[in-house]
C-alpha cells in the first residue's frame, strides 16, 4: 500500500469516529441534574422542564411560568470555520444550565425586549404560552460575577459565557465580538452575554441541527410583544417609552439587514460585512489567508518515518 494510500484510509476511519466536541466535560458538568444532554451520533439530545430552578415573580407581566418539557438537538461539532452564518428565530435559541430557554434580543414585535419589556429579580418572565426565559445575562444562574463563566448552549451547539472573561480586563461589549456576538478562545468559539445589544446572540455561527418538522423542537413560543401590546404592560418604572420607530431593531447601532437575520425574515447570511449587514454573495473575508494555509499545508514534507507516528496518534485519537 502505498504512503498516500495508507493515510487516506487512516483519515477516513478517524473523520468516522473523531468528533471535536462544543462543550468540555466541566461544561457539560454545569448543567442542573434534572437537565439531560446525551450524546446521539452527531447530536446532543437535550432535555428539560424548562421551569427555573430559582424564585420567579409571575406579577411582572400577564403570562404565568408553566412547566415545558423541552426536546432539542444540539450539534455536537460545530462548523464555525465558514464565512456563513445562520439567523435565530423567535423562540428558544439556547438554553440555559438551569434548563431554562434563551431568546434572542427582540420582542415579537421585533423591539428591543431589554429595553421595552419588564423582567424579575432573576432577569427573566414568561411568553403568552408559559415559557419561562432569559433575553439578557441571568441573573441567578451560575456565578455572574466569575471570570470565564459557563452560562448555557446555543442552538448550534457553541457554549454561552458571561461578560468576564480572564484573557480581558474589562467586562465584554458588543464591540469586542463578532457580529453573532461571539469570539475565538484558545481555537475554540463560544458566545458572551453582554449587557448591550443584541446581549446573547446575534445570529448563529454554525448550522442549528435539525430539530422537529419546522425547525424547532418542542416548547417554541413566540417572543413577547413590547408593552403596550398583547397584555398592555407598562413601560417599567420610571422609563420613558420611546417611539416605535426609534426601538426597532435597525436603529440600535446593528446593520439592518443583520437583524432581519436576528429576528428570523432571513434565513441565513453568507457574508456579514464590515458594517454587520448581510450579503449573500459568497464573499469571503479571509480568502487570501486560506490560501496561503492551503498553501503552505501543501509544502510540507512528509518522511516516510512519521508515518508510524501519525498512524498511532490518529487511532490514540479515535479509541479516545
Amino acid at each position: 500500500m502505498s504512503h498516500f494510500a495508507y493515510l487516506l484510509l487512516l483519515g477516513i476511519v478517524c473523520a468516522q469516529t473523531i468528533h471535536v466536541f462544543s462543550l468540555t466535560a466541566e461544561e457539560k458538568a454545569k448543567f442542573a441534574s434534572d437537565v439531560k444532554l446525551v450524546e446521539n451520533g452527531d447530536v446532543y439530545e437535550f432535555f428539560s422542564s424548562g421551569y427555573p430552578d430559582h424564585a420567579i415573580d409571575n406579577s411582572v407581566n400577564p403570562s404565568t411560568a408553566s412547566v415545558q418539557n423541552f426536546t432539542f438537538n444540539f450539534t455536537i461539532s460545530p462548523d464555525n470555520d465558514g464565512d456563513e452564518v445562520y439567523c435565530t428565530s423567535l423562540g428558544p435559541v439556547g438554553f440555559a444550565t438551569n434548563g431554562v430557554a434563551i431568546y434572542n434580543a427582540l420582542t415579537g414585535d421585533s423591539t428591543d425586549a431589554v429595553l421595552y419589556e419588564v423582567f424579575d429579580d432573576c432577569k427573566g418572565h414568561s411568553s403568552p404560552d408559559g415559557a419561562y426565559h432569559y433575553h439578557q445575562l441571568p441573573g441567578c444562574v451560575g456565578d455572574i460575577d466569575a471570570e470565564d463563566e459557563f452560562i448555557g448552549i446555543a442552538l448550534d451547539g457553541n457554549p454561552i459565557y458571561g461578560p468576564k472573561a480572564s484573557d480581558v480586563a474589562e467586562p465584554l461589549t458588543s464591540a469586542d465580538l463578532d457580529a453573532c456576538h461571539g469570539r475565538f478562545v484558545n481555537g475554540k468559539y463560544r458566545y458572551h452575554i453582554t449587557t448591550d445589544f443584541p446581549y446573547i446572540i446575534g445570529c448563529y455561527k454554525a448550522e442549528p441541527a435539525a430539530n422537529g418538522p419546522d425547525g424547532m423542537g418542542n416548547g417554541s413560543g413566540g417572543n413577547m410583544g413590547p408593552p403596550g401590546g398583547g397584555g398592555d404592560r407598562p413601560p417599567p418604572g420610571g422609563r420613558r417609552k420611546r417611539q416605535a420607530e426609534t426601538a426597532t431593531c435597525s436603529n440600535v447601532d446593528y446593520g439592518a439587514e443583520l437583524c432581519d437575520c436576528t429576528s428570523g425574515t432571513l434565513s441565513h447570511c453568507d457574508t456579514l460585512t464590515g458594517d454587520d449587514s448581510c450579503s449573500n454573495d459568497n464573499e469571503q473575508d479571509n480568502e487570501d489567508d486560506d490560501e496561503v494555509d492551503d498553501e503552505n499545508a501543501g509544502n510540507m514534507p512528509l518522511s516516510v518515518t512519521a508515518l508510524p507516528l501519525m498512524a498511532a496518534a490518529c487511532i490514540a485519537v479515535c479509541l479516545y
